[in-house]
């Protein structure tokens, strides 16, 4: 017997979810009312020309950027808020680190590690 599984993608509980995110530079448009729900073991690959926004709405998901309007959400949490538990199940590196060029690599690690909770084996 063949069966299908027809997944309805609650936005609450989606590994990513974007609503309405809107945001510019200088007065240029880069993010308009972009809307995206990613399923739950799926891979979403972002193309496009330099200056479109790719970089602008992978920051605005991850919580990083606060955009003019919308939301993202991160496993169900707004991503301008996101706990200690979904900061590590994510991952970010950026294609040229921002404004931190002058630290060491033991430096950057340092820094960036105190964003991330420590889990001890004790």
């Amino acid at each position: 017997m063949n069966a299908v599984l027809e997944r309805i993608v609650d936005a609450d509980v989606a590994p990513l979810a974007v609503r309405g995110l809107v945001h510019c530079y200088e007065g240029s448009n880069v993010l308009t009312g972009v809307d995206l729900t990613l399923e739950p073991g799926s891979v979403l690959g972002l193309i496009g020309r330099n200056g479109a926004g790719k970089s602008t709405l992978i920051r605005a998901m991850l919580g990083l950027l606060k955009p003019l309007s919308g939301e993202a959400r991160v496993f169900g949490e707004p991503a301008l808020k996101l706990d200690d538990n979904a900061k590590a199940r994510i991952a970010y590196v950026p294609q040229q680190p921002e404004a931190l060029a002058w630290l060491t690599a033991q430096q950057m690690l340092d820094y960036v590690g105190r964003f991330y909770p420590r889990w001890d084996n004790a």
